[in-house]
């Protein structure tokens, strides 16, 4: 097995330059969100981040993706572990709460 290889458990390179990608875009904005940064937030090389993202517009596309699925699993977990499902319609008479006026989600 190569030094490279990806330990189970272990988040692949794509995962962590998608959750530095958050993290800096939350701390800084999507303007103060440079590639380099990202990579070294991230252990990885710029040239892998454009390997696995050819433009920055791409990596700040999916980056916003992968935000929307980690909140997704969060409040579905939540839900789980309240007791509700989307079956019983409980989720759906609450009301949406406000999102926060600072996303910090990933």
């Amino acid at each position: 097995m190569s030094a490279e290889a990806q330990q189970p458990g272990e988040a692949s390179a794509r995962d962590r330059i998608l959750q530095a990608a958050c993290d800096l875009i939350a701390e800084r904005g999507i303007g103060g969100a440079r590639i380099a940064q990202i990579a070294k937030a991230a252990g990885v090389s710029t040239a892998l981040v454009h390997y696995h993202f050819r433009t920055r517009e791409v990596l700040l596309a999916e980056t916003l993706d992968y935000a929307f699925d980690v909140a997704a699993a969060v409040r579905l977990r939540a839900n789980a572990d309240n007791g509700e499902s989307a079956a019983d319609g409980s989720a759906a008479r609450r009301p949406t709460p406000k999102p926060p006026t600072r996303w910090r989600e990933c």
